[in-house]
């Protein structure tokens, strides 16, 4: 498993296509503390914007590199197949390694308590991020099952890209954002916040059972894709 995770981290100093996800999230982190420094606070100024906003700046990475999982393992399946490995063991080391980009994340909006932006806020985010976000980033990505070149820039670029796939994501962000929204009406910030931390860590405590679910629905069809490619 070391060595798959290995060849993992490789990828993404290698991948023209990742190092771009990287890219994208750093730009993020810099509008939002553009908008901190400047005041003008077009995402951050209500609170129903921070608890949706924040969570996916920290959760970005994560939730873009689970969408390229098919396609990466349909360029380096020679690779793949060396490996004796379940597509189970697989994605649990992927959602740790993305938790942990995650926390990298995290650490750089610290500084973001400086311009009004409160601790509660940022650890409630963290636990969205890793727990909610993240699962709907790994259930969004079962509907990508085409092959791309990783090392072809992602601008002018819909290879690999199904439609499919993102009307999903964006049915069900939408979905947690009317949720959200609809609790303001009902609680008081503190004890939204302390909603999501809750609604967060469920998610994360059962992170090996969804995630089982996830590689059973790849296991029935990766090699489907393993025979087109071949």
């Amino acid at each position: 498993m070391k060595e798959y995770i290995n060849f993992e981290i490789k990828l993404m100093y290698r991948s023209k296509r990742i190092k771009q996800v990287f890219v994208t999230a750093v730009y993020f982190i810099l509008f939002f503390y553009l908008e901190l420094f400047t005041g003008s606070k077009f995402f951050v100024d209500y609170f129903i914007g921070k608890i949706i906003y924040i969570p996916l700046i920290i959760a970005l990475p994560g939730i873009t590199l689970a969408q390229y999982f098919f396609g990466i393992e349909s360029n380096f399946i020679c690779k793949l197949m060396t490996i004796p490995v379940s597509h189970n063991a697989i994605l649990i080391r992927k959602y740790y390694l993305y938790c942990l980009m995650s926390f990298c994340v995290f650490i750089l909006l610290i500084p973001s308590l400086f311009f009004g932006i409160k601790m509660i806020e940022l650890i409630s985010s963290f636990m969205m991020a890793i727990g909610p976000f993240l699962f709907l980033g790994f259930v969004t990505s079962l509907f990508n099952t085409e092959k791309y070149d990783l090392n072809a820039g992602i601008f002018v670029n819909w290879q690999g890209n199904s439609i499919k796939q993102y009307l999903i994501m964006l049915i069900l962000f939408a979905f947690v954002f009317v949720v959200l929204y609809s609790l303001t009406f009902l609680f008081s910030e503190k004890e939204i916040l302390l909603c999501m931390a809750i609604f967060g860590l469920i998610f994360i405590a059962s992170c090996k059972i969804w995630i089982l679910h996830i590689a059973e629905y790849y296991d029935k069809s990766i090699q489907n894709n393993i025979e087109n490619i071949l």
